[in-house]
């Protein structure tokens, strides 16, 4: 939980109008890629990864990978973003027949940011999922999160990073998780 919420609202401080402009040129990537030899297409499409897990906020750590071509409208938009560092950007595509277990990671800075309804939720301590209805989030990855079966296909797009003190202070958020690197 973050602030005692399931999930942080980015609707207010991040720009869903721009993110919706980007729109079909984020719908050809997740098309093309599910095609195109080269491109790695599993439980997500990789646009920059990290070496190991442990640094996937690290931008000197996670590469460009094949599908990050398709995107080079997104990958401005992905500076605008409130980080002072970005790392690893995955699109996690739904299916209309397929769900995501839930599963929990560590607690790290990232935007989360969904196209079309993805029944995407956050689970509290006792077990409610609380679905997440704005475009843009960040939830505690302690908590158990995943997708139920949605009636059609849509993905979501995480980018990894270290927020900037400023935005943490906008949306009243403690420096914590402190990133280790920054201290």
């Amino acid at each position: 939980m973050i602030n005692g919420q399931p999930y942080l609202d980015l609707d207010k401080p991040l720009d869903v109008e721009g993110f919706f402009r980007l729109k079909p040129e984020l719908d050809r990537c997740v098309q093309e890629a599910v095609q195109r030899p080269g491109i790695d297409v599993g439980d997500y499409i990789s646009v920059r990864l990290p070496e190991s897990y442990g640094e996937k906020h690290l931008p000197d750590r996670c590469f460009y990978q094949p599908a990050a071509k398709l995107l080079p409208g997104f990958l401005k938009f992905v500076k605008s973003l409130p980080f002072v560092q970005v790392g690893r950007i995955l699109i996690m595509p739904n299916q209309s027949s397929l769900h995501t277990d839930p599963q929990r990671e560590w607690h790290d800075h990232f935007v989360w940011m969904q196209v079309g309804f993805k029944g995407f939720y956050v689970m509290k301590p006792n077990k409610e999922k609380v679905y997440v209805k704005s475009t843009f989030a960040w939830f505690d990855h302690n908590d158990y999160h995943g997708s139920d079966l949605v009636d059609a296909s849509s993905y979501s797009i995480r980018v990894d990073g270290v927020f900037s003190v400023r935005f943490m202070e906008e949306i009243g958020v403690d420096l914590l998780p402190r990133v280790p690197e920054l201290l």
